[in-house]
């Protein structure tokens, strides 16, 4: 579907739905090829619950629990005994002794026993299984025994920078009760977040905060590209060589690669590096692509790389939200201010969104468009540049000037904290069950209201909302209650003998 609509895209001049249907048609057989190779990925079954030696490096950022430290391990090699076999190549491991301390890229010989991932089937639950299926990692298990072999990163080293970064910033911050939040707007790691700030950013709608998306990216790109601009123009006989503009745009490619490798290539970063390439590269050509070009060819070439990303609730709400400010500023007025223009995006955001958020969360909040309105200017202007300014220089330079950064940041963070505290203590809407039917009600009620100006009836669309806000399923009588049982694998006896449920 996503690959026809691109087509539609591109080609808005060509009457025939043979180009549609034959791109919908590939779609399929690619993602069905890729979703192939990483089934056949998968730990035989025979291989469950025995003792495995691996070789291999760890392949992410480790997490550290109460009793646990969980990481994600590329594996080289895989012995039995004495005898080589074929494992997944990429395995999700725990280690129960808190004296090992593995970091990101490091080599290690560990003795494992594995199983095949597995999720709760419960209704309305996460589904974990999927989750892992995204990711790639077709084992789970714990380790045994454990032998660090090198601690050469050479071809990881965005995993151990990040790493890196994470301990100076947990070291330059230790008091700070809003260290979590700085850790994940400059490495995307979002371990170091509470419970109780989770709570909060998703009870005013405000998560994607936390999560380095197009906006970061755009920040890091923005910035980068008129220091390089202005550096590259000050000796003057450089611009004779290599137009200033071209040079910034090279320069602004390069950081928000750099900063994408940072938050470990996420949808949400592949997405907006894709974006951002298609109109750097027509700055540097003297070029110009229309934003619908832009935005189908960036759709596109994430789902070439990636097929399965739209297993992601993240890669739905990313582009959604994309194209959401691209209507936006497309019907948008030449008397329309800057505070105007904003507050038409977060109202197209809080409409176009809602219906995605609550298939995928069972929740919206009231609160949402607000709370963006104060806290994404914020965030863009001050806080992420200083989070970003303290990174680069925290490795590399006197502790005295990362500390200024974060001292900054902080002064910035703490009142619009405050100020996300007191809307979250009003109530989000909850929804019990969704249906897809309702879903796309709604998704038709929210493209009628955001309509240009001037369309007729476009208040209509609040009834599409109505679905999904007063359905609901079939529930008990007042006194009554229903139980519903899964005890899957037990024997139940029979008066023609024992059958198996």
């Amino acid at each position: 579907w996503a690959m026809g609509f691109v087509v539609a895209l591109h080609m808005s001049r060509v009457r025939s739905v043979a180009f549609p249907v034959a791109f919908f048609i590939a779609g399929i057989f690619w993602a069905s090829f890729r979703a192939g190779i990483i089934l056949s990925d998968e730990l035989v079954t025979d291989l469950e619950g025995r003792d495995i030696w691996l070789v291999g490096s760890i392949d992410s950022l480790p997490r550290v629990g109460a009793k646990s430290v969980r990481f994600e391990f590329q594996v080289d090699s895989a012995k039995l005994e004495e005898e080589k076999i074929v494992v997944p190549r990429r395995v999700q491991l725990s280690i129960y002794r808190k004296q090992l301390s593995p970091r990101a890229g490091e080599r290690w010989r560990l003795l494992v026993r594995l199983k095949r991932p597995h999720g709760f089937q419960n209704p309305g639950g996460f589904d974990y299984e999927g989750y892992l299926f995204q990711k790639r990692i077709r084992a789970r298990g714990y380790v045994r025994e454990a032998q660090r072999l090198s601690s050469d990163v050479s071809a990881w080293r965005f995993a151990r920078l990040r790493q890196d970064i994470v301990v100076r910033f947990q070291q330059l911050l230790a008091d700070s009760p809003h260290r979590g939040i700085l850790i994940a707007l400059a490495t995307g790691n979002r371990n170091e977040l509470t419970p109780q700030q989770w709570n909060l950013l998703r009870d005013t709608g405000t998560s994607h905060l936390v999560a380095i998306s197009g906006l970061h990216i755009g920040i890091i790109a923005g910035f980068a590209f008129f220091i390089f601009r202005w550096l590259w123009s000050l000796p003057g006989v450089t611009t004779l060589r290599l137009a200033a503009p071209r040079f910034g745009a090279i320069g602004a490619m390069v950081a928000a690669f750099f900063y994408a490798g940072l938050a470990g290539f996420s949808i949400p970063t592949q997405r907006a590096l894709i974006m951002l390439a298609v109109v750097l590269g027509g700055l540097f050509f003297l070029k110009r692509f229309q934003p619908r070009v832009v935005f189908g060819t960036a759709l596109l070439a994430t789902l070439l790389f990636d097929p399965l990303a739209v297993m992601s609730a993240g890669f739905w709400l990313s582009f959604l939200a994309v194209g959401l400010i691209l209507l936006v500023m497309q019907s948008r007025h030449a008397a329309d201010t800057k505070v105007h223009q904003l507050a038409r995006i977060q109202w197209a955001l809080a409409v176009g969104l809602v219906p995605i958020t609550l298939y995928h969360f069972q929740q919206a909040s009231l609160v949402a468009p607000l709370a963006n309105f104060v806290a994404v200017p914020v965030f863009a202007i001050a806080i992420v540049p200083a989070t970003l300014m303290a990174a680069a220089t925290a490795l590399w330079l006197p502790d005295s000037i990362a500390s200024g950064f974060l001292l900054l940041a902080n002064a910035f963070i703490h009142p619009a904290w405050l100020g996300l505290e007191w809307l979250g203590d009003k109530t989000p809407v909850f929804v019990s069950a969704i249906t897809l039917p309702a879903v796309l009600a709604a998704l038709a009620g929210s493209l009628l209201l955001l309509l240009p100006r001037g369309f007729p009836a476009r208040w209509l669309g609040f009834a599409g909302f109505l679905p999904m806000l007063f359905l609901s399923p079939a529930n008990p009588a007042a006194g009554e209650y229903r139980l519903t049982m899964l005890d899957v694998g037990q024997e139940i006896g029979r008066a023609s003998g024992r059958e198996r449920v």
